[in-house]
């Protein structure tokens, strides 16, 4: 069968063949591009929490790192700030042994 560019028929099935290709190929297009934005979307969603994930845990750990830096900065501090001597400190929170058992026996 050939088309005949004189025949209004055959130039309205050509237009209309034309059209629908062309919806076709555009419908296409937009779909890629949804597609590609989606899983651009989905790659995003799944490594930021992936990233989200790991931070909570950086923090938690950041935390706890920093509660016991306080403490001990807080220990330090209070040895420096008010210059007691480390040796009677021992003592002091030490006081429930009994002498007998820090001495040794002499040789």
């Amino acid at each position: 069968m050939t088309f005949d560019q004189e025949n209004p028929t055959h130039r309205f099935l050509m237009a209309l063949a034309i059209a629908g290709l062309l919806t076709f190929a555009v419908w296409g297009l937009w779909m890629s591009i949804g597609f590609i934005l989606g899983a651009l979307g989905w790659l995003a969603s799944t490594v930021g929490g992936w990233l989200t994930s790991a931070s909570n845990g950086m923090t938690n750990i950041h935390a706890n790192v920093a509660y016991v830096a306080l403490g001990c900065g807080a220990v330090v501090g209070a040895i420096i700030g008010f210059s007691v001597r480390v040796d009677k400190l021992w003592e002091r929170l030490s006081k429930g042994k009994s002498q007998a058992e820090e001495t040794t026996p002499a040789s």
